[in-house]
């Protein structure tokens, strides 16, 4: 297994912006809204489209394919409401963002 992973450095995210890559093969959306950073699964619970395709407004991202809504600060589904977001555990040290995608599939 190995631990969690420099993604990019804090400062090239700003409020209102998310981004997509890839930590150990798996497809990461690290996402800053509200002020916070946050990390999940880049994947629409409906069909597996790349989330980071999508729209973010305020803390309400839209998938590009179906509509499909989420609340990035919760990682809850909005439309529907019984989606969810695949969270990652983040944190910030030194200046770099770090993401553990241990234990999700590609």
């Amino acid at each position: 297994m190995s631990a969690p992973r420099a993604a990019i450095a804090a400062d090239r995210i700003w409020d209102g912006e998310m981004m997509g890559l890839r930590i150990d093969g798996v497809a990461v959306l690290i996402v800053r809204a509200g002020g916070a950073l946050r990390a999940y699964r880049d994947a629409c619970a409906h069909q597996g489209v790349p989330l980071s395709e999508g729209t973010l407004e305020g803390t309400t991202l839209t998938c590009r394919a179906h509509g499909w809504c989420y609340d990035v600060a919760t990682g809850r589904g909005i439309n529907p409401c019984d989606a969810r977001l695949v969270p990652l555990a983040i944190e910030v040290r030194d200046g770099q963002v770090l993401v553990d995608a241990r234990g999700v599939t590609a």
